[in-house]
């Protein structure tokens, strides 16, 4: 697939090491899809929206997300803004509810 991808703000390509063992990519992308129709189906503030998956960009399908502000967690956490013990309970707490 070439060019850009119009509407896409936040693209999750997953990598498989034997991209060469096509039963091992076509067991994967069974998996990926089926996780995906239950990540799709549900709705809470906790939960990132889920906009669907997407084929093109590798052997494996791509998974669509919502765009978040503050980026993946990683990009989150190196950017120093750690939150503190008592926020992390908070959310925690939050999340439970």
């Amino acid at each position: 697939m070439s060019g850009s991808v119009h509407g896409l703000e936040d693209l999750r390509i997953l990598r498989v090491p034997q991209a060469n063992d096509t039963e091992l990519v076509n067991r994967t992308s069974k998996r990926i899809r089926r996780e995906a129709y239950v990540w799709i189906t549900l709705e809470h503030d906790n939960i990132l929206t889920f906009n669907g998956v997407v084929d093109g960009f590798g052997p494996l399908p791509a998974l669509v997300p919502s765009w978040m502000d503050n980026g993946s967690l990683v990009d989150y956490l190196k950017s120093g803004r750690v939150p503190s013990k008592a926020d992390k309970v908070r959310e925690f707490q939050h999340v439970a509810t």
